[in-house]
């Protein structure tokens, strides 16, 4: 009888410490999150950049599937510029940004306190990105056709050039002072 007490016991102490040290949303979703990435037309440049650091966390080749952090520290959710971009085509950006994950609720009955305020803020996991596949169909620029422009035409130089003789206020008296003595 008193090994089935002690028994019941351990196994009640044992739940008791998994239940109030763990988080939900961590047994649940775990750490990093895998996003699938395509692009229209395929093998394009994918760069995401974390737009809480500023920094370029990966440069790689469309399709792809990144494996990305739910959050940017404690209570800190996480936030990524994705840019696919080829050459012909008009690069595109799209923001991907975390949300509340669900089963970080699953707290209020199953992780308690501490899966709420500590081990789910702390492993990130209170976090969740897309689930879908993210389709990014890029334009292609139009082909603009340049003609040369041409050079306006040279004029050649005048062989015999004309010599004028500044006028002054005086010249036209000169002038007619020179007529009549002439």
């Amino acid at each position: 009888m008193k090994r089935n007490v002690l028994k019941t016991v351990s196994l009640v102490i044992c739940g008791c410490f998994y239940f109030f040290t763990s988080g939900c949303a961590s047994i649940v979703s775990g750490g990093l999150q895998t996003v699938p990435i395509n692009s229209t037309p395929a093998n394009a440049k994918l760069e995401i950049t974390d737009i809480n650091t500023g920094q370029c966390i990966l440069s790689t080749n469309t399709p792809f599937s990144a494996s990305l952090k739910r959050d940017s520290g404690y209570f800190s959710k996480s936030c990524y510029k994705i840019r696919v971009s080829k050459e012909g085509y008009a690069p595109k950006e799209v923001t991907l940004e975390a949300g509340v994950n669900g089963w970080y609720f699953g707290n209020i009955l199953f992780g308690g306190l501490i899966g709420m305020l500590i081990v789910d803020p702390a492993t990130g996991a209170m976090w969740s990105l897309s689930e879908d596949p993210i389709n990014i169909s890029l334009v292609q620029e139009p082909v603009s056709i340049t003609t040369p422009v041409a050079a306006p035409p040279v004029r050649p130089a005048d062989p015999s050039p004309v010599i004028t003789k500044p006028k002054n206020e005086y010249s036209e008296i000169i002038n007619a002072w020179e007529a009549e003595q002439k």
